[in-house]
C-alpha cells in the first residue's frame, strides 16, 4: 500500500514567466527552455505529492527520458506569463507517458507536448517494469490527451551529411554526469538546416538513444528529409540522439 493516502495531485499547474535568459535573439522561448520547464513541472508534481527525487532514488527508481514531442501553436515571447500544466497520462509496456500544456493569459494552449520515460534502477542501471511505480497509487488519465501526436520512431535518412564534431563540455552535463536531455534541443537548434533565425518551428521531436559523457565528441549529422529537418548525434558507443523538426512559414 502507498503511504500517500490519495493525496497525490492528478495534475499540477505551475505559473511561469519567460525569462530573458530563456529567450532567443528573436525573443522567443528557446527549444531547450521548453524541455527544462517541462522537466521541472514534472518534478514539482512528484514533489508536491510526497515523491521528491531523493525518495524515488532511495526506493530504487530513476526516470529516464526516452522520447519527446512538442507542438508549438504560438511561440511564447520573453516576459510572457504562462501556466504550465502536467499530468501522468498512462503506461504502455515499459513506457510512462507524461503530458504538458502551456496556456497563455487568455487560457489558450500555445504549446502541447508528451514525453515518454522508462524506469531504471539507480544502482544496477537495469530497466524496470512500471509496476514498481504502481505502489504509489498515482492516478493515470489515459483519455486526457494533448493536441499533439505521441512521440514515435524518427526515420533518419542514411545519407545525412556530417556537419560537426561536437565535444561535450562541463556546462552541458547535469547531476547524472552526462549530457542533459534538454541540451539536445539546443543541438537541434544549433545544427538546424537553414538556421533558426529565419525559420519558425511548429513541432519538434527528440529520441534519446544513448548517454554522452563530458569530453566525448558527438558526430553531428544534419539535413532535410522532405519537409522535415533531421539532426542526429553519434558517440563512441553508438547513437545518442535523433531529432526532427517541422516548420510554419514566417510572416
Amino acid at each position: 500500500m502507498s503511504d500517500l493516502n490519495g493525496t497525490f495531485p492528478k495534475s499540477y499547474t505551475w505559473p511561469i514567466r519567460v525569462t530573458s535568459f530563456d529567450a532567443d535573439s528573436r525573443r522567443r522561448l528557446k527549444l531547450s527552455a521548453i524541455l527544462r520547464y517541462q522537466q521541472e513541472a514534472g518534478e514539482l508534481q512528484l514533489r508536491s505529492g510526497g515523491l521528491p527525487y531523493e525518495r524515488l532514488y532511495d526506493d530504487g527508481i530513476i526516470f529516464v527520458t526516452s522520447r519527446s514531442r512538442v507542438r508549438i501553436k504560438r511561440w511564447p515571447l520573453m516576459a510572457e506569463e504562462l501556466n504550465l500544466t502536467t499530468w501522468h497520462r498512462e503506461n504502455r509496456g515499459v513506457q510512462f507517458y507524461r503530458s504538458y500544456q502551456f496556456a497563455d493569459g487568455s487560457g489558450q494552449n500555445v504549446i502541447e507536448a508528451t514525453t515518454c520515460f522508462v524506469i531504471i534502477d539507480p544502482v544496477t542501471h537495469r530497466l524496470q517494469r512500471p509496476k514498481v511505480f504502481d505502489r504509489y497509487g498515482i492516478t493515470i488519465q489515459p483519455t486526457r490527451v494533448p493536441d499533439v501526436k505521441d512521440p514515435e520512431k524518427i526515420i533518419v535518412p542514411t545519407d545525412l551529411p556530417h556537419v560537426d564534431s561536437r565535444v561535450i563540455r562541463y556546462s552541458d552535463v547535469d547531476y547524472n554526469g552526462h549530457l542533459n536531455n534538454t541540451i539536445y534541443a539546443d543541438l537541434l537548434g544549433d545544427y538546424l538546416p537553414g538556421g533558426m533565425e529565419h525559420q519558425t518551428i511548429s513541432e519538434f521531436s527528440i529520441n534519446f538513444t544513448g548517454e554522452a559523457l563530458e569530453g566525448e565528441a558527438l558526430d553531428i549529422r544534419a539535413g532535410m528529409a522532405g519537409d522535415r529537418a533531421v539532426v542526429t548525434g553519434v558517440g563512441h558507443k553508438g547513437p545518442c540522439f535523433e531529432a526532427e523538426a517541422l516548420f510554419v512559414q514566417d510572416q
